[in-house]
């Protein structure tokens, strides 16, 4: 494991010093050496000097971790060691100061992130339902650095902005008061040359600010709040739609497809000036997190609280392409509530037990509208409200102890009951899921400063419902009972076994870390087709989440810094990940070849390999300035887009460059993204052509950044 420093931080810093940096991954701060799991940390000098401006950008340069936007800022699809959404909830959980909250890493700010800890592989027994596949914890900066503060602000060739402000305020010894704010514009990047209305695609802009407080008695109490207000307003999402017309395979089935690379088009056209379309996506989100911890030399005792309210709007061309047929708003609403108590006893020198228990519930509700031109007419359908509670309620435990004289075992437990109730117009109702969730580690030191481990985990993620089904119009009552098989869908499973060495050689110049895994995946959810007889006796198909098969999966994660001169240094993160679906079956496969088998294929949306190779240089001019400069380079290989393995997505290659001259309280940065101007798409997902009714395949691609350079100015006052 590498804990990637900027620059700044490892010059000034002793390699002892390094070995030091504490995270919290474990629930409890520790050196991140001792951690028995496969982390990284991605530091707020990182983020100043890599130019990071977003979560997916700053993440997805780690090994076997993937980010990529989905319809713009509205939706992303996250992967961990090619454990990837295929249907059903997300499976890497973002955490807030430890607590989820989901639905708002496509737009969360940088500018007063302290850290962010990525732990790949599954961690349900500490984190909760969503850790299926790994966890993003977004620690944010809290006040208690003094009066003052920094103003940041950004400009690019487009004419994007970037401003940001982060002020101390001090009251005394005991209490410290933190005011951030920041206002983000990026100009859009396509011409809609073949559409009509708005002549810009993929613009963004956001505004937001947060106020944060730190109340430390003489007495064994801390208190810490954070509050935040974002309102998201981007413009017409960068989608367009790859039509049946370019289907080259199976051209003689029902749906036909497209088998090859798909590629960014050099035009797209869309319609957005129709009076029943609002284009682009708005969202408004409230956050609020409350965190008390008492402290008397006994055991720890932490209470956190954390609750997020979200409205959001969404308005596209629906075919996502220049034919008029269909025209889509979707408004929604989300509520979250994190509820957490944790006591942390330190047993004698070495030995640490911690009990916990948490509730976690969201309440998710939407309304998909939609306009259809009917012989040149539009025919306006109001959406039935549709929506979901899930209240999950879980005890958890970890105990850490000393085995001989320099190995530790480490035991993670969790009990959960998962509530879930579903709302499908004037139709609810709801089941439980209760699940085990174990975890068992050993560690044992490796020299001074190394670690070797081994660990064994268990997850789950949540199963759910098929809500439709129940307000079908069917022929008869056998026909609706042999639909309600498929009401529910169950769980998914994966056990996952790791091992993992870290260490420094080469007089301190050199520290590596690898992590090599093996996992297996069962009873994955897939997108079916179901058939059944309506009222007249015809047979229609409804869509549906069903469990469909299991998957082998197994690779390793390297990553490592060189010291090269006292100057230069070279990092390294490489990433494999080996996957191979087995006894799966979906009915696309079927309608597509015959056969519904996938068997032997990849894990759609998942790359087998992934790098990022990065210099950082640093030297001290004249009148105490110094100069850095970072060139970055960052690879994902190809992925498929479905489990049928027949459309790819091209690998994505970035040449990323940040030059920067800094004086003793500001910092002066000129950077380059993008650079090689790549154009592999960011992600895309099989679709329906309206053209043909929605039943032959075509493809809607989620076009990419272009080359942005820009220049940012940092002022510490």
């Amino acid at each position: 494991m590498l804990v990637s420093l900027g620059a700044e931080d490892l010059f000034d810093l002793s390699f002892e010093e390094l070995l030091e940096v504490k995270i919290t991954s474990r629930r409890f701060e520790e050196s991140y050496v001792e951690v028995p799991r496969s982390i990284s940390v991605v530091t707020e000098a990182d983020l100043r000097e890599g130019s990071f401006q977003d979560l997916p950008e700053a993440v997805g340069q780690l090994p076997n971790v993937s980010v990529r936007e989905s319809f713009g800022r509205w939706r992303s699809k996250l992967v961990s060691r090619g454990i990837g959404n295929i249907a059903g909830e997300n499976v890497v959980v973002l955490l807030v100061d430890g607590l989820p909250m989901s639905s708002f890493g496509e737009s969360v700010s940088l500018h007063d992130v302290e850290r962010i800890e990525v732990l790949r592989g599954s961690d349900v027994a500490l984190y909760g339902r969503g850790a299926f596949a790994g966890a993003i914890n977004i620690i944010t900066k809290r006040p208690g650095e003094g009066a003052g503060g920094r103003v940041s602000v950004g400009l690019d060739d487009e004419g994007g902005y970037d401003a940001s402000l982060v002020h101390d305020f001090e009251f005394g010894a005991e209490f410290d008061l933190m005011f951030t704010a920041r206002s983000y514009e990026k100009e859009a990047e396509y011409e809609n040359t073949l559409g009509t209305g708005d002549s810009e695609v993929g613009g963004e802009a956001s505004d937001e600010f947060a106020l944060s407080g730190s109340w430390q008695a003489n007495g064994p109490l801390t208190l810490n709040f954070r509050s935040l207000y974002q309102d998201v307003d981007d413009g017409p999402l960068p989608a367009y739609l790859q039509s049946s017309a370019f289907n080259n395979c199976f051209l003689d089935s029902r749906p036909q497809y497209y088998c090859g690379v798909l590629a960014t088009p050099s035009e797209i056209g869309l319609n957005l000036d129709r009076e029943y379309l609002e284009p682009g996506f708005q969202r408004e989100v409230g956050m609020h997190h409350l965190a008390l911890k008492w402290d008397s030399g006994g055991p720890e005792v932490e209470f956190k609280a954390g609750l997020q309210d979200q409205d959001y709007e969404v308005g596209f061309d629906g075919d996502f392409y220049e034919l008029e047929a269909a025209y889509t708003s979707r408004t929604g609403s989300l509520d979250e509530l994190s509820l957490e108590l944790v006591a942390n006893w330190e047993l004698g020198l070495s030995d640490r037990l911690l009990l916990g228990v948490a509730e976690y519930s969201r309440e998710s509700v939407f309304r998909q509208d939609q306009t259809l031109i009917v012989f040149g007419s539009p025919v306006f359908s109001e959406g039935e409200l549709s929506g979901s509670e899930v209240t999950n309620t879980a005890v958890f435990a970890s105990y850490d102890f000393q085995l001989g004289d320099a190995g530790f075992v480490t035991a993670d437990l969790r009990y959960a009951r998962d509530e879930i109730e579903y709302i499908r117009g004037e139709e609810s109702g709801s089941e439980s899921w209760y699940a085990w969730t174990p975890s068992l580690s050993y560690r044992r030191d490796w020299g001074s400063n190394g670690l070797l481990y081994g660990a064994l985990s268990q997850a789950k993620k949540p199963g759910g419902f098929n809500a439709e089904l129940r307000t079908l119009n069917y022929l008869d009552e056998a026909a609706r009972e042999e639909a309600m098989v498929f009401f529910t869908f169950d769980e998914e499973k994966v056990t996952t076994l790791e091992f993992g060495a870290r260490n420094e050689a080469w007089n301190e110049t050199l520290w590596w870390d690898l992590s090599v895994y093996a996992s297996e995946w069962d009873d994955l959810q897939f997108s079916q087709s179901l058939s059944y007889q309506d009222g007249e006796g015809r047979t229609r198909r409804a869509g549906t989440i069903a469990n469909g098969g299991r998957a082998e999966l197994y690779g390793f994660e390297l990553e490592g810094r060189l010291a090269l001169t006292d100057q230069l240094e070279a990092s390294l993160g490489v990433g494999y990940s080996y996957s191979k679906l087995d006894d799966t079956y979906t009915t696309a496969q079927e309608d597509l070849t015959g056969d519904g088998s996938v068997s032997g294929n990849r894990v759609p949306n998942a790359p087998e390999f992934d790098g990022t190779f990065a210099l950082t240089y640093r030297t001290e001019l004249d009148a105490g300035l110094e100069l850095f400069v970072r060139p970055a380079f960052i690879y994902e290989g190809e992925r498929f887009v479905a489990e049928h393995n027949l459309a790819v997505l091209e690998d994505l290659e970035r040449f990323d460059l940040t030059v920067g001259l800094s004086g003793e309280d500001w910092t002066l940065s000129v950077w380059g993204k993008n650079l090689n101007q790549d154009n592999a798409l960011e992600s895309a997902n099989r679709f329906g052509d309206a053209a043909t009714f929605f039943v032959r395949r075509a493809f809607g691609l989620d076009l990419p950044d272009k080359r942005r350079i820009g220049a940012s100015f940092s002022w510490r006052y």
